[in-house]
């Protein structure tokens, strides 16, 4: 696996053993001073804002990998070699 992989994948890691008891702590906190309605309409608007950003990001890939695209029909044909037993 490249450095650059394994440098990522232990970030990642790495921060979410650490926001994951912070996140716990925060809707503890939120939930003894707001309630319940408050936070699960928090949560799930957090949730909406994440997916719709991840769709944007799609999207513009997408669009992006559509440009660099080279058309099928400007390919030539590989025609299958015949096996030959020497």
């Amino acid at each position: 696996m490249p450095f650059a992989m394994t440098l990522m994948k232990a970030t990642m890691s790495w921060v979410s053993s650490l926001i994951g008891p912070l996140g716990f702590l925060a809707v503890g906190q939120a939930l003894q001073n707001v309630g319940i309605r408050v936070v699960a309409l928090a949560i799930a608007g957090g949730f909406t804002a994440a997916a719709a950003a991840f769709s944007a990001a799609v999207r513009r890939g997408a669009r992006e990998e559509k440009q660099d695209a080279i058309p099928t029909g400007d390919l030539a044909t590989v025609l299958p070699a015949e096996a030959r037993a020497d």
